[in-house]
């Protein structure tokens, strides 16, 4: 991904705004976040990625349907591949939401612009709502092309795993690709019904859920589908697990950054 590297000189201390201030609102050191527009190849790599998966959804669906075979037979399939698929596009979107919270700086090459984005996030939490549906589909709909492009490899294949393969791909590339939205769903103060009763019922992102997330250290409740991840191998340890063996092979503290900028806007951080 092509990066503007102009950088700001970024102080030491900088007056911070109420934390929940809204997206339209003044937020005092947001230019420190600041970035130049998307370039045309940034933008072609995002409309490559959305072209890409939306073709391999495609043609898993149409194999899906040539599959045939009676509606009953197909069930127990279909409903085993949207539980996996979408509990592993909970995880996987969660463990993304780890790694950028936790590691890089806006030196790293390559993903200055998320790293500001997500940094400015623990600051001002609502200005997410300035990142509009195509740029998050764009960024998403690679890694959600990496979970369905597999299921490719079951064209012509006949069965119930063949069936359940398909759906999981599907159902883990729709959701993950989606997951930013979701994770916007996560901040709104007001759902419409619909909405709101998937919430409750743990299909979706709830604000509860997620509002466990930016409190305090940053460091629990990164699932963004649902949470169901948090509640399995998040609760188990993995996050933890995770960044023991990164600072074992790499040195390297996690969320060192992430609390830097959190310090220099005066937001609680742990032993400070």
């Amino acid at each position: 991904m092509t990066e503007s590297r102009e950088k700001t000189a970024v102080p030491d201390t900088i007056p911070a705004g109420p934390k929940w201030t809204g997206p339209d609102d003044p937020a005092p050191g947001s230019e420190y976040f600041a970035q130049p527009s998307y370039s045309r190849r940034e933008i072609a790599t995002h409309v490559a990625g959305a072209v890409l998966n939306a073709g391999a959804c495609v043609a898993v669906a149409v194999e899906l349907v040539r599959a045939g075979g009676t509606p009953s037979s197909r069930i127990p399939s279909a409903v085993a591949g949207l539980l996996a698929g979408g509990y592993a596009a909970d995880l996987a979107s969660g463990v993304l939401h780890w790694a950028f919270d936790t590691w890089f700086d806006e030196n790293t090459p390559g993903v200055r612009r998320v790293v500001l984005i997500v940094r400015e996030h623990h600051i001002y939490p609502q200005r997410i709502f300035n990142h509009g549906l195509a740029q998050d589909v764009g960024i998403m709909s690679w890694f959600g092309l990496a979970g369905v492009a597999p299921s490719l490899l079951t064209a012509r294949s006949r069965g119930m795993v063949a069936d359940l393969t398909r759906v999981a791909g599907l159902s883990f590339s729709v959701l993950l690709t989606l997951s930013l939205e979701f994770h916007k769903i996560g901040h709104r103060t007001e759902s419409p019904r619909a909405i709101a009763a998937l919430q409750h019922a743990g299909i979706l992102l709830s604000v509860k859920h997620h509002m466990k997330h930016h409190a305090r250290e940053h460091d629990s409740h990164y699932c963004l589908v649902n949470g169901v991840g948090d509640r399995t191998l998040g609760r188990l340890g993995l996050f933890r697990l995770l960044e023991r063996a990164v600072r074992a092979s790499s040195g390297i503290d996690p969320r060192t950054d992430d609390r830097l900028w959190r310090r220099r806007f005066g937001r609680w951080v742990s032993g400070s």
